[in-house]
């Protein structure tokens, strides 16, 4: 099987070159092939590699070699302005794997940056935070104004009184809006996503649509960061685990904003299930996707339904070798 075989090879570059980040950059530059003569050149290349965000942080954001640019936005909640960063078309090649998280490689034309780093806009007075400009008021240049915040006014006036959790999250950094500005580093990004889990917190206790299934996928995009930045083996564990009983909690309450979501979130509970070696759970909700066939009645819901249901049946035929999961597919 195709999966199988990069599985295999990527042991091997692993033994080869010994770090993980050698063998992604490998892997970006040539592909799954074996070649001695590459593998000496990433080698003898290892230091470049590891100061790579460096260097390229060093580019400015307006350089037409940046797949970055900025919009401008402001905050909804303290209406101070910021900067928001979103990726050019096709600038980078953007590939998932199992849990549904971008990785982005380097496409022509354009330098690589992990735009996951950069992916939530943070105010740095009041530090709400949120990957969607949508819950920002963003910048309308043709109309010279800004739109409203998809955000509930209620919601806005309880995250206006909580500030002091959210600047005790970051642990009191100071300079906060040059941390959130570009260039970013990971911890940045790292903070950036346990900001907008505060937020979707809120989104949890005002019950608004989808809330609980935002959340799994910010916790899941931060245990990918903090997997980058080799953080301890068990609080990332707990990071995985705590994004499977947030998607386990929207399936309880269902209160999806479409068929889409409610599909997505059951195949991440299967996904997730099985890579924390509970094959039972796995199965138990493998059999609510069959539950949830009987109750289609649109035809384009059946073939999200099938997509959806496709994609878990296919992770449980990986259950052996689940440690491929969180890598890119």
């Amino acid at each position: 099987m195709e999966r199988n075989k990069e599985f295999e090879i990527k042991k091997r570059l692993k033994l080869f070159l010994k770090e993980d980040n050698l063998v992604e950059e490998y892997i970006k530059r040539y592909g799954y092939v074996i070649d001695i003569k590459k593998i000496n050149e990433i080698r003898n290349n290892k230091n470049a590699i590891g100061n790579s965000r460096s260097i390229i942080n060093s580019i400015p954001i307006n350089h037409p070699d940046n797949p970055l640019y900025e919009i401008e936005l402001k905050c909804p909640v303290c209406h101070s302005t910021l900067k928001g960063y979103n990726l050019k078309s096709k600038s980078l090649i953007v590939k998932y794997n199992w849990f549904m998280v971008p990785f982005y490689e380097k496409n022509k034309n354009y330098i690589y940056i992990d735009y996951l780093i950069y992916n939530v806009s943070v105010c740095p007075k009041c530090l709400f935070a949120s990957p969607d400009e949508r819950d920002f008021e963003k910048y309308n240049k043709y109309a010279n104004s800004y739109s409203k915040s998809a955000i509930p006014f209620n919601m806005l006036l309880k995250l206006k009184d909580t500030q002091p959790e959210r600047e005790q999250i970051i642990e009191y950094l100071e300079d906060t809006e040059k941390v959130f500005s570009y260039p970013r580093d990971i911890k940045a990004g790292i903070l950036s996503y346990k900001l907008a889990i505060n937020r979707a917190d809120y989104e949890i206790e005002f019950n608004l649509p989808n809330a609980h299934f935002k959340k799994g996928g910010y916790l899941l995009r931060l245990a990918t960061l903090m997997e980058k930045n080799n953080e301890k083996e068990e609080d990332i564990k707990n990071c995985y685990q705590e994004a499977l009983d947030a998607f386990k909690e929207a399936f309880k309450l269902s209160n999806f904003s479409s068929k889409e979501a409610e599909f997505y979130n059951l195949y991440l509970i299967v996904v997730l299930s099985i890579y924390l070696d509970d094959l039972k759970s796995a199965q138990e909700y493998l059999h609510f996707f069959d539950k949830a066939k009987e109750e289609i009645d649109k035809e384009e819901d059946i073939k999200v339904y099938e997509k959806w249901y496709k994609r878990a049946k296919e992770a449980f035929d990986y259950r052996d070798v689940k440690d491929i999961f969180n890598k890119p597919r």
